[in-house]
């Protein structure tokens, strides 16, 4: 192949490259309009000699400054690592896919995965199995479509997540100063929205606000989290998924959604179940709703002496548990727990999570600091104030970037002016990274650095600071010591019930 430069249109020139040892060429507009990320294209067969494929270059043209094509996989693979964090999208031949597909999905340099094909019906069969790939396409035009409306929301969401963010981070303010430049962002276009995490939503009427407990009531929450944690079983993934099976209300789920799932269950894979949670929809939302209203023994309604013996007779029934855990693991047998729910298809499917986390493993654990910003009540404030105690009863969805968190304060349209803007503080070490669960890697949000906080995670209250008239900050702590702390009040509860 030789180099070779050709005018494709009245306005744009594309100059094509090409490196005869690798097989790879490059090429670039004089005046590209996106230029964050890459675009690749991988096929064996690719030959600039061919109308088609020339076409094909001119059509990608207005995506990316440059089109990156490789006849050679391995060439391609090495060149796709040293990309950028979700920078890439990658077109790849139909005839190839399904073998290098498996190779390079987890990468996290690959945003999307576009296949180019002949056979759009036989490889749409294997693609569904795999997240990253957009779509199954014969034809340039619906292909370029297709990519341009990814180009255009990878490209935004950057924009608006990124924008004057340096200029914040040298500045020492208050939690609504931080960077309140954002707050302009949507007037950049009036016909471009950034794309944006609804899971992490600080909109007043968020139903996290309710999906919170305080004092006896989170610490009777906890212990009863910790029996269905040593209830997992070696088959938990399968028996999650017979029960979502039968559950009506996950009839209307997406076709996508439920491919994800049962390739957990296909791959014993449980890393699935959390691209199925990250995907945007309703899923994410039935399970928290799920989660919010089991009730595990009533306890809400309990007397505070009740509560308080119930929380000391549970320390001493998990230890148990935990010892018989133990020694049934040592002798290779499969751990249950008597009175488990097995109907409830929320907390078998968290079940499988809370496996994915009992093995060490950085990848997926958090140890760190996350944010999550919040509209609320003065009364919902109060509580803070007031309580020693916090845990959720849903998965809490946070950030490990602060302006994440702050963005989505600032580009709240429904707060009322009696609101509060609270910035949650999450500080997560030791016992707390069992429920931490990072999903950058799962998540079409990358940059924003999500963390799962899972049910289980008991917070203790370290301060409540007023920034000014209508903004707070609420730190939480969670450490083993905190957890000590919450058994040692128990104790001096029931002791002071019996006086």
């Amino acid at each position: 192949m030789s180099s070779t430069s050709k005018n494709i249109s009245s306005n744009t020139y594309l100059s094509i490259k090409t490196d005869a040892s690798t097989g790879t060429s490059t090429s670039v507009r004089k005046h590209p309009i996106i230029q964050n990320f890459l675009v690749v294209w991988l096929d064996p067969k690719i030959d600039e000699s061919v109308d088609d494929f020339r076409n094909s270059l001119a059509k990608l043209r207005g995506i990316a400054k440059s089109i990156n094509t490789f006849t050679n996989a391995v060439h391609c693979i090495e060149y796709l690592k040293k990309a950028s964090n979700g920078g890439a999208l990658l077109i790849i031949a139909g005839s190839i896919g399904q073998k290098i597909v498996p190779e390079i999905h987890a990468l996290s340099q690959l945003k999307s995965i576009f296949v180019f094909c002949r056979k759009k019906a036989y490889h749409e069969q294997w693609a569904k199995d795999w997240s990253k790939i957009s779509g199954v396409y014969t034809k340039i035009t619906p292909l370029c479509q297709a990519m341009q409306e990814e180009v255009e929301k990878c490209a935004y969401t950057t924009t608006a997540m990124t924008f004057d963010m340096s200029n914040a981070l040298h500045k020492k303010s208050s939690i609504t100063d931080l960077p309140r430049s954002m707050t302009n962002i949507s007037n950049k276009s009036k016909h471009q929205t950034p794309l944006v995490n609804s899971r992490l939503s600080a909109s007043q009427n968020s139903e996290q606000l309710e999906w919170t407990l305080f004092d006896l009531d989170a610490c009777m929450y906890i212990q009863n989290i910790q029996r269905e944690i040593f209830s997992i079983s070696k088959n938990a993934l399968q028996i999650a998924m017979d029960a979502m099976r039968k559950a009506d209300d996950l009839r209307n789920l997406t076709h996508v959604v439920w491919k994800l799932l049962e390739a957990a269950e296909q791959k014993n894979d449980i890393t699935y179940f959390i691209h199925a949670y990250t995907h945007e929809g309703v899923f994410y939302k039935l399970l928290n709703r799920k989660l919010a209203q089991q009730d595990f023994k009533n306890f809400t309604g309990a007397s505070l002496e009740e509560k308080a013996q119930q929380i000391v007779g549970g320390i001493f029934q998990n230890l148990k548990i935990a010892v018989n855990a133990a020694m049934a693991l040592q002798a290779g047998q499969q751990v249950s727990f008597q009175g488990g729910d097995e109907r409830n298809w929320a907390k078998l499917y968290l079940r499988s999570v809370y496996a994915l986390l009992l093995v060490p493993n950085p990848t997926v654990r958090f140890q760190g600091t996350t944010y999550r910003g919040m509209w609320i009540s003065q009364d919902k404030l109060q509580h803070y104030c007031d309580a020693q105690f916090v845990c959720y009863k849903a998965v809490a969805s946070t950030s490990a970037v602060r302006e994440i968190a702050q963005y989505f304060i600032d580009n709240t349209h429904d707060a009322s002016k009696n609101m509060i803007s609270a910035m949650f503080i999450h500080e997560v070490t030791s016992i707390g990274a069992l429920y931490a669960l990072k999903i950058s890697e799962f998540s079409k949000f990358p940059h924003e650095k999500e963390v799962l906080l899972l049910p289980g995670i008991l917070f203790r209250i370290a301060d409540v600071r007023s920034i000014s008239k209508n903004a707070a900050e609420i730190e939480l702590r969670c450490s083993l010591e905190d957890t000590e702390t919450m058994m040692s009040n128990a104790f001096a509860s029931l002791l002071a019930l019996d006086s």
